[in-house]
């Protein structure tokens, strides 16, 4: 009879274990489960972000444009440059390159404007972005890819697109972002180009700068003349400033 009770008692405390191990097993399961974030904040969230690159885009674009066109279309690459400065935009140095030098032809085409605004924005764009510091602080993983800009330039504006994968996370949800809107600056970029790249070719091959449309301005510095070119100058909103250099 006391073998019995002994051997019970026995049973009673290996089931007791048993349990107490499940329980522990248990909460440590449940314990290291990734937290799931509610699908309404995580879609929230992640249309915050798309908003957030999308306004990025709209600013980058903008001050490209402006600084581009103070820089004869270009970011970096510059060509012989000049260095210059002008109150309009309140922008402080900029570097104005030639078009004409030795009286040859400095080759510059819109699509090598394209691979300057291109290297602009991957310079400027997680800055913008703050390098998604707010939305990393509460959780979220976001990993960029590879940022590729598309430009169509417009006579009367230039339209900016962004290819642009960004995986965002957090816990179990993913989501990758793209096709965001596209951001267009009514500064007539393309139609000043060409008009420095006509004057440019007429010097080169004749020795004179031609008359212009748009209002110019035309500084001797050294060997060089620099032309500053001004299209829309009546129109506050889309008065567009443009410099080059020809020697």
């Amino acid at each position: 009879m006391l073998s019995q009770k002994r051997g019970q008692t026995t049973l009673f405390i290996i089931i007791g274990i048993v349990v107490i191990a499940i329980i522990i097993l248990a909460w440590q399961l449940v314990k290291n489960k990734p937290s799931s974030e509610p699908d309404s904040s995580f879609s929230s969230a992640a249309d915050s972000i798309k908003y957030s690159i999308e306004s990025c885009n709209e600013n980058l674009a903008k001050n490209s444009t402006i600084l581009l066109g103070l820089q004869s279309g270009r970011y970096k690459a510059y060509s012989y440059p000049i260095e210059g400065n002008d109150d309009y935009y309140g922008m402080g140095t900029f570097y104005i390159s030639h078009y004409v030098y030795g009286n040859n032809n400095v080759q510059f085409s819109l699509g090598d404007v394209e691979k300057e605004f291109n290297e602009y924005y991957k310079d400027n764009m997680l800055s913008c972005l703050d390098n998604f510091y707010d939305f990393a602080a509460k959780g979220y993983k976001i990993d960029p890819k590879n940022l590729k800009l598309n430009i169509e330039f417009l006579d009367e504006s230039t339209i900016f697109s962004l290819d642009y994968d960004v995986l965002v996370s957090k816990g179990t949800k993913k989501k990758t972002l793209s096709n965001y809107k596209p951001a267009e600056v009514p500064l007539r970029f393309k139609k000043t180009f060409d008009v420095a790249t006509e004057i440019s070719s007429v010097y080169s091959e004749q020795g004179y700068l031609p008359d212009s449309k748009q209002n110019t301005i035309i500084n001797n510095i050294g060997n060089s003349k620099v032309i500053r070119l001004v299209d829309l100058e009546n129109d506050r909103e889309r008065r567009y400033v443009f410099y080059f250099a020809v020697n």
